[in-house]
């Protein structure tokens, strides 16, 4: 189990945190030229999704436009009642340990 911690600046590491996690890459294939005319010439819809591919290629395609990150709102009760439940399991574990 790994404690949590920082470094201040000018304060030395004296300890290694091991290799950084990789993080995997998607990476999109181009799709088959024979499968992707099979598809499109059995798919029948009544519906025109031109507008709707626009506006996704222009929302990916534009930097400027981010998704907000979720609020981070605590609710004090939850907080108060995960507070009481570990120094309640504290107290138990201290207890057994006699």
């Amino acid at each position: 189990m790994s404690q949590p911690h920082s470094h201040a600046p000018g304060q030395p590491c004296n300890h290694s945190h091991g290799p950084q996690p990789q993080q995997a890459q998607m990476v999109m294939r181009p799709p088959d030229p024979v499968m992707q005319a099979l598809i499109e010439e059995s798919f029948q819809c009544d519906v025109d999704f031109t507008g709707l591919n626009r506006l996704a290629k222009f929302l990916v395609s534009s930097p400027a436009l981010r998704c907000p990150p979720p609020p981070q709102i605590a609710n004090k009760n939850l907080s108060a009642a995960i507070t009481n439940t570990k120094e309640e399991g504290n107290t138990l574990f201290k207890g057994a340990a006699r």
